[in-house]
């Protein structure tokens, strides 16, 4: 295995948490000559703190795979954005539903001021303007690679995830519970994967992956050994090459040390 690439939430992170002993795996993979990167439904701003704490040299997949960013070069390497029509029958429904959402544009996060609370309160600060929705337009047509809608009553959500499902043109999913994430339909983590791959020159079946929601199945399914959490959804778990520990007893480490580390 020559690459390893990670889902960030519920995978290295939960709730603002990285134990000490995945920090050490990453730093590991890092001094020992292996290619290590992210693939998250986060926006690049929100990735930013911890690309820099972890010295991440490679580029990133962000986004749910609708965005490829080099850190080190402030240099957009790919996008997938939402056409103008399909953005409004979403904000159309969303706005019915009185739902709080949040808008990943390719410059910045745009919300409102209690999106933006409902957010950090799961991933910690991030950088974003809060507009009031009458003056979206403008950072909408800078290009929009995802809506991020949250919404923590159970009913609501799948009543709001059924009517955004028959939207046409737009994936809708879930990288998060609570979470119901709409973009283009041809943007994931498994496509991004496979031009990641093919720029760093890096065959996908020397590729681990490794996730636990359901916008990291197209990235578990392309890599050569797709890694499946512990606590993983079922889907995940079905199509996985291995199943690991859950995220509670450090899965990420246990899968580096069956698949690289007791390799050696």
């Amino acid at each position: 295995m020559k690459m390893i690439v990670a889902d960030l939430d519920g995978t290295l992170v939960s709730k603002k948490y990285m134990s000490e002993s995945t920090k050490e795996t990453i730093q590991w993979l890092q001094q020992n000559g292996y290619i290590f990167t992210l693939a998250t439904g986060r926006h690049k701003d929100a990735v930013r703190p911890i690309v820099e704490s972890l010295n991440i040299e490679y580029p990133v997949i962000c986004t749910n795979g609708a965005f490829i960013y080099d850190f080190k070069t402030s240099t957009v390497l790919h996008q997938d954005t939402l056409d103008p029509h399909s953005i409004d029958e979403a904000l159309k429904i969303l706005d019915q539903h009185e739902a709080d959402y949040l808008l990943y544009t390719t410059k910045a996060i745009v919300s409102t001021k209690m999106a933006k609370q409902k957010l950090e309160s799961r991933i910690g600060t991030f950088d974003s303007l809060v507009v009031e929705q009458s003056d979206w337009q403008s950072y909408i047509d800078l290009g929009l690679l995802k809506i991020l809608v949250i919404e923590q009553d159970d009913m609501k959500f799948k009543i709001l995830r059924r009517s955004l499902e028959t939207l046409k043109g737009v994936y809708v999913l879930s990288s998060q519970p609570t979470f119901i994430d709409i973009g283009n339909e041809i943007a994931n983590k498994g496509r991004a994967l496979e031009k990641l791959t093919n720029r760093l020159n890096i065959d996908l079946k020397d590729v681990i992956s490794i996730g636990d929601q359901e916008n990291d199945l197209t990235m578990i399914e392309k890599a050569g050994v797709g890694v499946a959490m512990g606590d993983a959804e079922e889907i995940l778990k079905e199509k996985a090459d291995f199943v690991t520990k859950p995220f509670l007893e450090d899965g990420f480490v246990h899968a580096i040390n069956t698949y690289i580390k007791n390799q050696k």
